[in-house]
């Protein structure tokens, strides 16, 4: 894979790790560095890749990059799961679970089927 593509994958995974950092509009800049603290890149390497695409990204930030982006994704994952608190909210998340189960087989049961 050329370096170009490495660059691109540590903008899109900065962008969005800032995006979820951020807590209002004017907050970026003070998200980059909380993020940098957090993940200990350096902040101007975030500020470029936001500002100004670098030509290279080392391997270190690119790999803690990648795996802060993958938590953050598996987090943002379990803490949308439903859990339902009433005993109504209990029926309507049984059947829709049901109906997701039932959808999933049948996209597995006819891998040729057009969509």
């Amino acid at each position: 894979m050329p370096s170009s593509a490495y660059v691109d994958d540590a903008k899109s995974f900065a962008k969005a790790l800032t995006l979820s950092e951020a807590r209002c509009a004017g907050d970026y800049g003070n998200a980059m560095r909380r993020l940098s603290r957090q993940l200990g890149v350096r902040w101007t390497l975030l500020k470029n890749l936001h500002y100004r695409e670098p030509k290279t990204v080392d391997a270190a930030d690119f790999v803690a990059l990648g795996t802060a982006y993958d938590e953050r994704k598996l987090f943002n994952q379990v803490r949308t799961r439903v859990e339902a608190r009433t005993p109504i909210g209990k029926i309507f998340t049984g059947a829709a679970d049901a109906l997701d189960r039932a959808a999933s087989s049948l996209d597995r049961s006819d891998p040729g089927a057009v969509k």
